[in-house]
């Protein structure tokens, strides 16, 4: 089961995800980055809330908005969490979230213009 996308009332998204017990609900604000994990997914929440769903990175990525980006095989980050970026790692919050060379250019352009 997927993450599905909806907007809630004031057009604020949010995405409800089936963690393999219930399904849950979070704002897309609140999502920092998205871990794959073989065929499991995590999402580093805000707060330190974290949701563990059986799902396919590659096919989330396609229901994200823009402001979502791939860095890496294994990572998409919320950039409009990002703090910073390290030689090769994106700072976000009290995270570190490597960005692989395939990704580096374009994530460099995209977050910072350069």
């Amino acid at each position: 089961m997927y993450g599905v996308i909806v907007y809630t009332e004031g057009g604020i998204l949010s995405m409800e995800i089936f963690d393999s017990i219930i399904y849950r609900s979070c704002l897309l604000e609140d999502i920092i980055f998205i871990k794959s994990d073989s065929e499991y997914v995590h999402y580093q929440l805000e707060d330190d809330q974290k949701i563990m769903a059986l799902q396919s990175l590659n096919k989330l990525s396609t229901k994200l908005p823009d402001y979502f980006l791939q860095v890496h095989r294994s990572y998409i980050v919320n950039a409009r969490k990002v703090t910073g970026l390290k030689g090769r790692d994106l700072l976000l919050s009290e995270n570190i979230i490597p960005v692989s060379d395939s990704y580096y250019e374009k994530v460099k352009k995209e977050l910072f213009g350069s």
